[in-house]
């Protein structure tokens, strides 16, 4: 028994000698195929050869033309892919990427799809870029654009405020140097007036701009003896006797006042104004309208009417501005009618709950009302 278990063993010792010597026959012969074919591949055969070779190709089944065909193949494919890889247009950078998963892969199609989608990626990440470039540069140009109005219009207001200032200096100027010499005209006139005149003859010049028109007023010049006795004027409706008749009666428009009292007094002439009944220069709003035949009975009924009057009056010599402004409102509307309307009004915006616009609502109002008349209906 022991002998024959050492005869198996020895010829199972001589089966996988002349199978390994085989195999290492099969593998040289595979090698030698390659080395013909692979001398395209350059520098990558032997990564190619370790990645390529099937150990199948080994056994006693396999013929010489498989493993031919498969490293044929596989050279081919790879000469291929790395060609196709290099004729693409893409950036250095992705290029070099795609052939390097190729090589891991060996799966052209893998890197040619990956180089489409980089080339795709960097493409909308440029777009976005120039883009945002674009935005920023517009935001930039519109920001200068108001800052450069802003600063016009800044300049323009401070222009117009130095012009308005130098006009309203100018007019001061003006105005002042006018006033010097109206005063120093007056002056001059004066002196003249008293080397022309005896010292008791009434100043009855008046300043430039006077007019005289008919007005409500009489305006009385007195010298130095005339119709005041101690100061007191004399009787206004007798007809003044002066000793030296220096008394004068003048007349003008009420506007021209300021003018004429700034004359006496700057020429030291002492006057008196006297005021007559009426007044001559109204106007189209001063005139009776249908108001002064509902008077009599609004001050009657006034306060049932709540008729309110408010005015301003003046009451010197020359009035300034003055107002009368009445309002009667009507009751009957505005306690009556107003909020019952205004009630009615309120009730009719508390029943638009009811139209609210949704449809579900309405089918439930009438499911609701056609289940309450079933029921009512069965009741009964």
């Amino acid at each position: 028994m022991a002998k024959i278990e050492s005869a198996a063993t020895a010829i199972d010792n001589q089966v996988k000698t002349l199978e390994e010597e085989r195999r290492s026959e099969v593998r040289k012969n595979i090698r030698e195929y390659y080395d013909t074919i692979s001398e395209p591949v350059g520098e990558f055969r032997e990564e190619l050869y370790q990645k390529v070779y099937d150990a199948s190709w080994e056994n006693v089944s396999s013929s010489m033309k498989a493993y031919k065909d498969g490293l044929k193949k596989a050279v081919d494919d790879y000469v291929q892919g790395i060609t196709t890889l290099n004729l693409m247009e893409a950036p250095e950078d992705i290029k070099a990427e795609a052939i390097k998963r190729f090589k891991d892969t060996l799966d052209s199609m893998a890197s040619v799809k990956y180089i489409a989608e980089e080339k795709a990626r960097q493409e909308e990440l440029r777009k976005r870029i120039e883009e945002e470039t674009k935005r920023k540069l517009e935001a930039q140009k519109q920001r200068e654009i108001e800052e450069a109005k802003r600063k016009a219009a800044a300049e323009e207001r401070a222009r117009l405020e130095a012009e308005r200032r130098v006009e309203e200096e100018r007019t001061r100027q003006e105005e002042a140097r006018q006033r010097e010499l109206e005063l120093k005209r007056m002056e001059d006139e004066k002196k003249q007036q008293a080397k022309n005149k005896p010292a008791d003859t009434l100043h009855s010049d008046l300043p430039n701009g006077f007019t005289p028109a008919p007005s409500a007023f009489d305006f009385g010049l007195l010298g130095g003896n005339s119709a005041f006795d101690d100061g007191v004027p004399a009787d206004a409706d007798k007809p003044t006797q002066t000793k030296d008749k220096t008394k004068v009666t003048i007349t003008f428009d009420a506007d021209e006042w300021p003018i004429v009292k700034e004359y006496c007094e700057k020429m030291q002439i002492f006057f008196f104004v006297k005021q007559y009944c009426g007044y001559q220069y109204g106007t189209p709003r001063v005139q009776y309208t249908d108001a002064s035949f509902s008077e009599p009975l609004g001050r009657i009924f006034g306060g049932a009417m709540g008729l309110k009057v408010h005015q301003e009056l003046d009451a010197h010599y020359f009035p300034g501005k003055a107002s009368v402004a009445i309002s009667a409102p009507d009751r009957l509307r505005t306690g009556l009618f107003t909020p019952l309307f205004e009630g009615v009004e309120k009730l009719c915006n508390m029943c638009k709950i009811l139209q609210h616009g949704k449809i579900h609502l309405y089918i439930l109002y009438i499911l609701a009302t056609l289940v309450a008349l079933l029921a009512w209906g069965l009741h009964a």
